[in-house]
């Protein structure tokens, strides 16, 4: 998850400067970034499976 926030950074940098609703919104867009690589690890490393989650959301 950290490696690709650190790839993101330079695309979002310029980003992180000017008006809030802005660098909110590149906030954003790397907290979305390191979840999506957290869930996509998860599954990769079978941390967890769609049959357990599909069974808590019962």
């Amino acid at each position: 998850m950290g490696a690709a926030l650190l790839l993101l950074n330079p695309l979002i940098d310029p980003y992180t400067v000017g008006p809030i609703p802005i660098r909110a919104a590149a906030l954003t867009v790397l907290i979305a970034a390191g979840t999506l690589t957290y869930a996509a690890a998860a599954f990769l490393f079978r941390a967890f499976s769609l049959a357990e989650l599909k069974r808590l959301r019962k």
